[in-house]
């Protein structure tokens, strides 16, 4: 019996056709903690938005912040799942 699946989001049930790397350019924006890190940090952590994510990793909010806002909701919108997704759902 199947107790668990795990997916996640880029190449296995979810296409994300083009992405802005709205985390990735966030972390940039403090120089003095590595990227990895603080992307690690954005993928295992709980924030419900950007400007949590922003806050947790002491980068102020302010208006380019409000563009990677409205990029990564553009972002979400575009994704779709794969055409075998739902099937391969269905056989577990």
């Amino acid at each position: 019996m199947i107790k668990a699946v795990l997916f996640d989001l880029y190449g296995t049930l979810l296409h994300h056709p083009r992405g802005h790397r709205v985390y990735s350019t966030l972390a940039i924006q403090r120089r003095d903690a590595s990227p990895r890190s603080l992307l690690d940090q954005a993928m295992t952590g709980s924030y419900a938005t950007l400007a949590e994510f922003a806050a947790s990793i002491e980068v102020p909010w302010h208006e380019d912040l409000e563009i990677l806002e409205r990029s990564l909701e553009a972002d979400v919108a575009e994704i779709e799942p794969f055409y075998d997704a739902a099937p391969t759902l269905q056989s577990l």
